[in-house]
């Protein structure tokens, strides 16, 4: 056994883990809360019959210049064809299988620093909560699962790299990260990032690996260097890479959610004490490891703990900027939390004196229910009881929540709603027109500003953009910039409401 293996769990323990990671799962693909995967089946699906990758825009009524420019061709491929094998489906059950696999490979890395079975599964359950809009059919999830199968990797290989010749190590490093790299790029956009973030944690990870040479060393990174560069090079566009992703940025910055800082008044509560948790978290893993490298640089952990450390830095820190960081950075850091989990409750558990035969209740029963045996047997239950709930909330399986609606459109009308609303109606009904949808980065920042516009009722001359012929509105509830349109279009004598929608309300003209 690897010196940075930690003992052997029990079979029940795997099982509890695996409980937990299925039903997490299976609860969380049965709704699709990003429906942006629904539009990038329709681009798969058009790519798979011969429509080239960057062309003009054919899915709106009042289209922008310029051509329309996948940012997860690949990935859209594969939502294609597991809706042409199954429908929703097969969407269901690829989005449950990433799900499975982040949150497993997440489970891997904790256990190989020896994170204990109960404080794993409340940090997974934890994470998972933390970064809910991440876990969804979106190809940021499956590009941060490379990123995690890359660290998984190169922690296997260094059991075995010192017993190997130098010019198999760079030949094995420059092999797997040159197709580590290629699929990233192709999967998303987000990849070049995530390529220099592999870098990082293979070098901290090698580097502080006692095990490894110095040759060693220098060869599994230069190795593993040279395969992630050309790896982006050999993406869908190229050296265009950083154009296209400067694009997306500049046209959803402080527009689309995941792009807006989480102290925005508006998100109240929602992100900003997961902005600082996460920084918090990273600080403290940080001093942990600065401490190991001064006073016991011997502790087999601390290369895996340093690595995912270091990279979780650069996103807590962006994280301040952008919610989509802070995601990142809690499912970067979540196998060091565990740990550090873990690491708490043993000392808790520790310091907890046999109680004298006098004692009152509580404190005869603190010994147990400090343990873990004690809440293996909680989490059994409440697993439970939380399954039935998981399969019922799976029972949807990512059909769009506004499918009634969507088959009730007028053939080829021109629709008008949030980008959450057109998505699904773009692949149910290809007949029917948009006027904005998901695709931020082709749109740009200035029809992004004017949906916006619409949207939240503020100083636009009519209700909808003119042309418009049927709109589709949901969350009436829980926004008030549509409840503000919703009540706009219910005076208005040019359009009607069509009674009976369930999932979104559509509204026609009056005529």
């Amino acid at each position: 056994m690897s010196p940075a293996a930690p003992a052997r769990l029990s079979r029940g323990d795997w099982w509890l883990i695996a409980g937990w990671i299925a039903a997490a799962a299976f609860a969380l693909a049965g709704t699709v809360q990003d429906t942006d995967p629904y539009w990038q089946i329709r681009a798969g699906e058009e790519n798979l019959d011969g429509v080239p990758l960057a062309r003009p825009d054919t899915w709106s009524w009042a289209p922008v210049d310029g051509l329309f420019y996948p940012n997860s061709p690949a990935w859209n491929v594969v939502l294609a064809l597991a809706w042409r094998a199954l429908g929703p489906w097969g969407l269901y059950l690829l989005t449950a299988a990433t799900i499975a696999a982040s949150l497993a490979i997440v489970a891997w890395l904790a256990r190989r620093i020896g994170a204990r079975t109960v404080p794993l599964v409340v940090v997974i359950l934890a994470v998972t909560a933390a970064a809910l809009p991440v876990f969804s059919p979106r190809a940021a999830l499956p590009a941060h699962l490379l990123f995690l199968i890359g660290v998984a990797a190169a922690v296997r290989w260094s059991d075995r790299a010192s017993r190997v010749p130098a010019t198999l190590n760079v030949l094995v490093a420059l092999a797997f990260s040159f197709v580590l790299s290629a699929t990233g790029n192709w999967v998303h956009l987000s990849w070049p990032l995530l390529a220099v973030a592999s870098l990082v944690a293979w070098s901290v990870l090698w580097g502080l690996d006692r095990r490894l040479t110095t040759r060693t060393t220098v060869a599994l990174v230069g190795g593993g260097g040279v395969g992630l560069l050309t790896g982006v090079l050999v993406g869908p566009y190229g050296t265009d890479v950083l154009e296209r992703s400067s694009a997306v940025v500049d046209a959803c910055r402080g527009i689309v959610t995941e792009w807006i800082t989480p102290f925005e008044p508006a998100f109240g509560l929602r992100w900003w004490p997961l902005a600082i948790s996460v920084v918090a978290v990273t600080v403290v893993a940080v001093a942990w490891c600065v401490r190991a490298l001064r006073v016991r640089h011997t502790d087999p952990r601390l290369p895996l703990i340093a690595a995912l450390t270091t990279s979780t830095v650069p996103y807590a820190v962006a994280g301040l900027g952008a919610i989509r960081f802070v995601m990142v950075a809690y499912l970067t850091i979540a196998p060091v939390l565990a740990v550090g989990v873990s690491m708490v409750a043993v000392r808790i558990h520790g310091r907890v004196t046999p109680p004298p035969p006098d004692a009152r209740y509580l404190r005869r029963r603190l010994p147990e229910w400090t343990s873990g045996r004690f809440w293996r047997v909680v989490l059994w239950l409440v697993l439970a009881l939380v399954a039935p709930v998981a399969v019922v909330a799976g029972s949807n399986h990512a059909v769009p929540l506004t499918h009634e609606t969507d088959q009730l459109l007028p053939r080829g009308c021109r629709a008008f709603g949030s980008t959450i609303d057109m998505a699904p109606i773009l692949l149910e009904r290809p007949d029917v027109t948009v006027w904005i949808d998901g695709r931020a980065d082709y749109w740009g920042r200035e029809r992004n500003l004017l949906a916006a516009g619409y949207l939240s009722r503020l100083d636009q001359q009519t209700l909808v953009p003119p042309g418009t012929t049927c709109v589709v509105l949901s969350d009436i509830a829980t926004d008030p910039g549509l409840a503000a349109l919703t009540a706009a279009l219910d005076a208005s004598p040019d359009w009607r409401r069509v009674p009976g929608t369930t999932g979104a309300t559509l509204w026609l003209p009056a005529g």
